[in-house]
C-alpha cells in the first residue's frame, strides 16, 4: 500500500467495500505520521467534542479561504489554506463517531484535492462547495441556538 500525502488525491481501488476502509486506513496514517499541524490548538481530542455539522463548517470556512487565496494568485496562502483544509477533512474522517459516513466525507476530500490538483473530473466549482458546506454551518448555527434557547 502507498501511503500518499497532501495534496495527492486519495486512490480509487475501485472496491466498493473495500475502498472505504482502504483510504480510511491511508487518512489516519496521514494523520498521525505524514501531516505537518497547522491549527496547534486543535487536537483530535478537542476536534471529537464537536459534532459532524460543526466539524464540516470549521472544514467549510478553510475551504473558503483556499478557494480565495487561490483566486487572488497568492500561492504561500493558498498552500496553507488548502493544508488546513486537509488536516481538518482528516481529523474528521478518523473521527470514530462518523464510520458510517466515511464514504462521504473521504470523497469530499478527494473531490476538494481533485479540484484544486486533479483534473476537476467532478467537474466541481466553488459555489458548489460553499453550497456544501454552508448546510453543516446552518445546521451547527442552528443547533447551538437551539441549546441558547
Amino acid at each position: 500500500m502507498q501511503i500518499l500525502s497532501p495534496p495527492q488525491p486519495l486512490p480509487n481501488s475501485g472496491g466498493a467495500t473495500n475502498e472505504v476502509s482502504e483510504v480510511g486506513t491511508i487518512n489516519r496514517i496521514i494523520l498521525s505520521l505524514a501531516m505537518q499541524i497547522h491549527h496547534a490548538t486543535v487536537t483530535q481530542d478537542r476536534w471529537a467534542t464537536l459534532s459532524l455539522a460543526e466539524q464540516m463548517g470549521n472544514i467549510g470556512s478553510e475551504v473558503h479561504r483556499t478557494i480565495q487565496w487561490s483566486q487572488r494568485n497568492v500561492p504561500q496562502s493558498f498552500q496553507l489554506a488548502f493544508d488546513r483544509t486537509i488536516e481538518l477533512l482528516d481529523l474528521t474522517i478518523a473521527d470514530p463517531r462518523w464510520r458510517t459516513g466515511q464514504r462521504e466525507l473521504t470523497r469530499t476530500r478527494e473531490v476538494f484535492c481533485d479540484f484544486f490538483f486533479g483534473d476537476n473530473s467532478f467537474h466541481t466549482d466553488p459555489v458548489s462547495f460553499q453550497a456544501y458546506f454552508d448546510q453543516f454551518a446552518l445546521a451547527a448555527r442552528n443547533a447551538r441556538a437551539s441549546q441558547i434557547t
